[in-house]
């Protein structure tokens, strides 16, 4: 998805559309890579919870 959302970007900088300039601050990249990064990990350990007693048999 990233990485789509780079393309459709550049496209549009390139085919001269109007953008907004971005504006996020480093605080902000900060808070949201922990926050993404935190839900990551509880989904893996919550699947790991759930699928590890059938991996054991």
């Amino acid at each position: 998805m990233p990485i789509t959302v780079m393309l459709s970007y550049w496209y549009l900088q390139i085919s001269g559309g109007l953008l907004p300039q971005p504006s996020i601050s480093f605080l902000m990249l900060i808070i949201f890579f922990f926050a993404y990064f935190i839900g990551a990990i509880g989904e893996e350990v919550g699947w790991s919870g759930y699928i590890i007693e059938s991996i054991q048999r």
